[in-house]
């Protein structure tokens, strides 16, 4: 297409349409819509958006329009109770710590005791 120019617009091929409004979106993502001075801005914002939302199809962009608050109802129900499973993380893990409590408390000891331990072992002192 040739770029044609005339008093109220100017037309771009799209390789210089390309070109001049390109952004990092894309090359065909922008629309420069030059509104004449005798027009409001936003009156022609409002017909624009009418007419192109009336022509778009969701569709065929591939979009979907789905309940998600249906959805999400549906995946919380019946969902698992994290109460009974923090009970049984508690049953494992208090026998878990004291028996480590348990352990290093001896090994402090008997470190502190050990030649107490071995002349008791000497004399004949044994174990019960």
């Amino acid at each position: 297409m040739e770029t044609v120019s005339s008093h109220a617009a100017r037309l771009h091929s799209l390789k210089e349409g390309q070109e001049h409004f390109g952004t990092r979106f894309g090359r065909l993502t922008s629309l420069r819509i030059d509104v004449p001075a005798d027009r409001d801005p936003n009156d022609v914002a409002r017909e624009i958006a009418t007419k192109l939302l009336g022509q778009l199809q969701p569709q065929s962009g591939g979009f979907v329009v789905q309940d998600v608050r249906q959805q999400a109802e549906r995946a919380a129900s019946g969902s698992t109770d994290f109460g009974v499973l923090f009970l049984a993380f508690s049953f494992l893990f208090d026998p878990g710590g004291r028996s480590c409590s348990w352990v290093c408390s001896c090994g402090s000891i008997s470190k502190r005791r050990a030649s107490e331990i071995g002349l008791l072992a000497a004399t004949g002192w044994r174990p019960r």
